[in-house]
């Protein structure tokens, strides 16, 4: 599934005003046919749209009344936020394209540094997935990465009757800030890796490194800091 249109106006509403957007400089990622769009720009100093069709982007150049835009054709997954604005961070607001879900959420990762925060509408099985606790089915190397790095705010439910194509699942609005924290270089490949084989032990996993009773593990049975622990102490060992 592709992009869907939101079509509720007090929803779009409620989302630019979770997203405190007030006298920022924000970037909307899919604007599509500028529901949020419109209710972003008086509000924002500045607002970068990123649209990725060209169609869509020709429609919203024509209908946009606003003059403090800046619109660019271009995949957002392809962009680095300083060649977009160079003077700061910037808030993120998106009714996510389906399409792109799980490769945004590691872009955010990677560009966290310039981002102030980001208000996203997902679908609420994604958002189920990110909050999701160790040895359940939803739990996955991206929540392990966002319970790490993120504080998620779950906002409100909408249903799918408000959107065009109507889907078959209902979506969330969530906001994410980010910590301070880095991650270890080679963190994020390491529990990937891990999650390949998550009903194998740790240790038959990783079969290279020499495990204490943490090895004994599944990979989806760990917390998240249990994986920040076992990394740290096996980068140590390939030091030696």
């Amino acid at each position: 599934m592709g992009q869907t249109f939101l079509l509720d106006e007090t929803i779009a509403q409620n989302i630019v005003t979770i997203s405190e957007v007030t006298d920022k400089v924000a970037i909307e990622v899919g604007p599509g046919l500028g529901i949020l769009t419109k209710y972003l720009l008086p509000k924002v100093k500045h607002l970068i749209l990123v649209e990725r069709d060209p169609l869509l982007a020709s429609y919203l150049k024509r209908t946009l009344p606003a003059s403090n835009y800046t619109l660019i054709t271009a995949d957002i997954l392809k962009q680095h936020i300083p060649r977009l604005y160079k003077r700061g961070k910037v808030k993120i607001v998106s009714n996510l394209p389906y399409s792109i879900i799980s490769p945004f959420l590691r872009w955010l990762i990677h560009e966290k540094t310039y981002i102030e925060d980001t208000t996203l509408m997902l679908p609420q099985d994604v958002v189920d997935k990110l909050l999701a606790t160790p040895g359940t089915k939803k739990y996955s190397a991206l929540t392990v990465i966002y319970r790490i790095m993120t504080r998620i705010t779950r906002c409100f439910v909408v249903p799918p009757h408000v959107f065009y194509p109507r889907p078959k699942i209902f979506s969330e609005v969530i906001k994410i800030e980010f910590n301070e924290l880095d991650l270890p270089q080679g963190f994020i490949k390491f529990v990937e890796h891990g999650f390949t084989a998550r009903r194998k032990k740790l240790k038959n996993v990783f079969k290279q490194y020499k495990f204490d009773n943490l090895g004994d593990k599944r990979p989806d049975q760990l917390t998240p800091d249990e994986w920040l622990t076992i990394y740290n102490r096996l980068k140590r060992y390939d030091n030696h």
